[in-house]
């Protein structure tokens, strides 16, 4: 038996609350995602929205406009400079330590020359209902419409990363001191043959895939390293059909799996599977999980990866990410809207707040060997597991990515893995179930006749069945 656990560590409540497409809207603080239709946005292309530390809608855009929580354009949120003709357009970060300031980052379309900008929204002005206070802010000329951030491993601040044109990647810093023009720049890679699709770091923040979508290559996976800013060992992800190219992408919560949409003559999604950090085996781990009408991919706060959907009235779903193959679950037409249409774009998020590590429990029967694992990225300093009885009293302690522990009794235990990296701790834990060995009680030894039939029956309540004929049935 093996146990997989992901529990949310990071602030995932500003990503609740999404706006994108033609007046599209889903709220996921529920169990279950909910239809907005209070939108006032059609976002063709690139958006982006943010909620407070509770979950409750702040502002959201669509790179040229700004629009507060009750839906209203703030009154100097217009005329920004991020273009509706690219696909990411804008993202959202907090100024850190603050709880009013947030800086809104454009890319701009203006005569074929795209820019780099940021603005400043003060949640004080209008109100409490927010306006900006500084607006387009020129940073950068000459860029590709890409554009993603990522927490810096200290937890405090935060990575903007954007690509220029040729083999250039920028990363810029955010700290509570405010937005550092000096970027980090790293020469690495192919350059980009189309401009089209987009950037995202991993969830984990140890890997950048940028799409290239030339004649060969949709796409090229580099590592991140969260401390310093700098990208560097491109692997190469190749087409699997001609004149074809990479439209959306996705990591998995725990940042282990990698999804690309493609386009072109040939439409289809691929899983990558990223422990296989090699050019030979990441292609190999290939597989199509599905075809159709897929154009942005997001991670959400729920764990599933959506799916837009052009000018149709849903979106659709990937909905166990972590799972490799076809057990992660695609499903068309996931979320229904009643009175609106998804369009190309999903809205750009942070994504490290939707990180959530897993570790894998294997072996829970009584008297095996109990295996614990963890996968860490280039940002863990350490770990420590911790295991607790019942009654709160912790039995074991280890400090190994891999361990093992026999139990001594059956019963529930909870395990808690704690995560070091830049001075910082994130902790995971779950519950799980130590079980007495299966023992199946059959029939005793029984002569029977030609031609006679006898049902064995092994029982309920086992995970899977294997008889000497091969049969899988109870």
């Amino acid at each position: 038996m093996m146990t997989i656990t992901a529990i949310a560590v990071h602030c995932q409540e500003r990503a609740m609350i999404w706006y994108f497409g033609n007046q599209v809207g889903i709220d996921f603080n529920n169990a279950n995602p909910q239809e907005l239709t209070n939108s006032s946005m059609v976002a063709e292309a690139g958006c982006s929205s943010i909620c407070d530390t509770m979950g409750s809608l702040l502002f959201y855009t669509n790179g040229k406009k700004v629009w507060n929580r009750n839906h209203q354009q703030m009154p100097n949120g217009d005329s920004l400079k991020g273009s509706q003709l690219l696909n990411q357009n804008s993202v959202i970060t907090p100024l850190p330590n603050s709880n009013t300031n947030y800086y809104l980052f454009t890319i701009s379309d203006l005569d074929t020359i795209r820019g780099f900008n940021y603005s400043i929204i003060d949640m004080n002005m209008d109100n409490g209902l927010g306006d900006l206070a500084v607006k387009n802010v020129l940073i950068e000329n000459n860029v590709l419409e890409k554009i993603t951030a990522v927490e810096h491993c200290n937890g405090k601040d935060y990575w903007i990363i954007i690509h220029g044109h040729q083999n250039k990647f920028y990363s810029y810093l955010l700290t509570e001191e405010g937005f550092s023009d000096i970027a980090i720049e790293s020469i690495v890679g192919t350059s980009p043959k189309a401009d089209i699709g987009y950037m995202k770091v991993s969830p984990n923040s140890n890997k950048i895939v940028l799409p290239i979508n030339d004649e060969e290559l949709l796409a090229e996976v580099c590592t991140f390293n969260n401390r310093t800013g700098t990208i560097s060992d491109p692997i190469k992800v190749y087409s699997k059909h001609d004149q074809t190219y990479c439209y959306g992408l996705a990591f998995s919560s725990s940042g282990n799996m990698l999804y690309l949409s493609t386009r072109g003559m040939d439409y289809r999604i691929w899983q990558y599977n990223l422990e296989e950090n090699n050019e030979i085996s990441l292609n190999e781990s290939a597989i199509n999980i599905s075809g159709g009408n897929n154009f942005a991919m997001q991670l959400a706060p729920n764990g599933k990866i959506y799916i837009a959907s052009e000018n149709r009235p849903y979106i659709n779903a990937i909905n166990k990410p972590n799972a490799l193959g076809i057990d992660c679950n695609y499903e068309s037409q996931a979320i229904t809207f009643s009175q609106s249409t998804s369009l190309m774009g999903l809205p750009n998020f942070m994504q490290t707040w939707l990180y959530k590590p897993i570790f894998n429990i294997e072996n829970t029967c009584l008297n095996d060997t109990t295996i614990f694992s963890f996968n860490p990225n280039e940002t863990t300093d350490s770990c420590r597991w911790n295991i607790y009885n019942s009654s709160g009293l912790e039995i074991a302690s280890f400090n190994n990515y891999y361990d093992f522990y026999v139990f001594d009794d059956t019963g529930n235990y909870r395990v808690e893995l704690n995560i070091f990296h830049c001075g910082v701790n994130d902790v995971i834990e779950d519950i799980i179930g130590i079980f007495p060995y299966p023992v199946s009680e059959l029939v005793p030894d029984t002569s029977m006749c030609n031609n006679c039939t006898l049902e064995l029956d092994a029982g309920a309540g086992f995970d899977s069945y294997l008889w000497s004929d091969s049969s899988t049935n109870q």
